[in-house]
């Protein structure tokens, strides 16, 4: 059933929490995220993120990186994905 767009849009506030997961690729949760978002996509939202989503994204992938959670490589993937979106 394909869904058409209101002629109002809803807006929808992006998470830091959703950037992580798809910058970062976290297992299970990219995959509802993105899932998420083209399921609003088709409902014709307009999205948003607060100016804040930047430094809180990039404080959680260099607290992952530290941890180990994300390899160099992987963090600098994860980042230059964060800039994409």
């Amino acid at each position: 059933m394909v869904s058409i767009p209101p002629s109002n849009p809803c807006a929808l506030v992006i998470d830091a929490n959703i950037t992580i997961a798809l910058a970062a690729k976290e297992t299970g949760r990219e995959t509802k995220a993105l899932a998420e978002m083209a399921r609003y996509a088709l409902l014709g939202y307009l999205w948003y993120a607060p100016g804040v989503i930047i430094a809180e994204t990039l404080y959680i992938l260099c607290g992952k990186k530290l941890r180990g959670e994300l390899s160099v490589s992987d963090y600098a993937t994860a980042v230059s994905g964060f800039q994409s979106l």
